[in-house]
């Protein structure tokens, strides 16, 4: 029969997503971690999730996202997974329990499904906001599909010779420093830390890519990367020299990351919200979806227990 028990040693289970992995949870601090496993009737382990025992449970910690990998599931299976789960966290004397569940678009997780079984356990929902998804498609070019104004930004950048490049972990400061630079510009600021991302890379090198546009030896376009898994490419950070505002080196990085995509076969490609203060950022938005990305739910789900 099969069963949920909950331990705090280290599981015979490889996490898929990057954020749910606990090496990556305890970037945030040493912590108490609880590993909730569902066991099959030979006693196999078909998922786990990890949870760092607080008396209010966040998940995740810092991280966009988290959620139970229920993909080899069934619906009744993760039922009884995720209700035994709240019951074990009520054992523990956690009082609330905090999960940004991911964008819908991220098929791979069912997150309606693990929405609908935690709104019917009374959990409400906290917070909504979208991401913007760019499906990869081997057969279809980066051009086919975005707004003809940023097919002329792209033509722009090619009679200027502008270069795409993947760069190693050695530029990783230059990266951060110019897209830094260019969010102080105007008046925004990056949620991660120089020294957070350098800890990223050091412990996760596979799953973090550093992208840039040069004009010859002159970045004027970067993006930091992050892989959560192996089917997305999330664009944690980017930006552009607005010096070069009327040829947008961000068209043509995005264009850069999406054939990188196709070539590492990365379905699709998380460009990240768009908001100020908590508002939404409608002129970001616009051009995410002028580069041929749609907007999907993040839902961010509460409840005390």
């Amino acid at each position: 029969m099969n069963k949920v028990e909950a331990t705090e040693t280290f599981p015979d289970y490889s996490f898929k997503l990057l954020y749910n992995k606990p090496d990556h949870i305890l970037l945030n601090g040493k912590r108490k971690l609880l590993f909730v496993n569902y066991k099959s009737s030979k006693h196999e382990i078909k998922t786990s999730w990890c949870i760092p025992i607080l008396s209010q449970v966040k998940l995740p910690l810092s991280a966009p996202f988290a959620c139970p990998e229920i993909q080899h599931l069934t619906v009744k299976e993760t039922s009884h997974f995720i209700l035994s789960t709240i019951d074990i966290l009520k054992q523990y004397q956690v009082e609330s329990v905090e999960i940004v569940l991911p964008p819908e678009g991220y098929s791979t997780y069912h997150t309606s499904l693990i929405a609908e079984i935690l709104m019917s356990e009374g959990f409400g929902i906290k917070k909504v906001i979208n991401h913007f998804l760019l499906d990869v498609n081997k057969e279809v070019l980066f051009e086919q599909f975005v707004e003809k104004i940023q097919v002329r930004k792209l033509k722009k950048a090619r009679e200027k010779y502008f270069t795409f490049d993947l760069v190693g972990k050695k530029n990783v400061k230059e990266i951060y420093q110019f897209i830094f630079e260019q969010r102080q510009n105007k008046k925004y600021q990056l949620s991660l830390s120089f020294d957070k991302i350098k800890k990223i890379l050091t412990e996760f090198p596979q799953s973090v890519k550093l992208f840039c546009v040069k004009d010859e030896t002159k970045i004027i376009a970067a993006c930091i990367a992050i892989l959560p898994d192996d089917s997305t490419c999330y664009t944690l950070y980017y930006d552009q020299d607005l010096t070069y505002k009327s040829t947008s080196p961000n068209v043509f990085l995005l264009e850069g990351i999406y054939n990188w995509c196709k070539t590492n076969h990365i379905k699709r490609i998380d460009l990240g919200s768009a908001h100020i203060d908590n508002k939404p950022n409608i002129g970001l938005q616009d051009f995410k979806l002028n580069a041929g990305a749609y907007p999907s739910a993040k839902l961010t789900l509460y409840k005390e227990l």
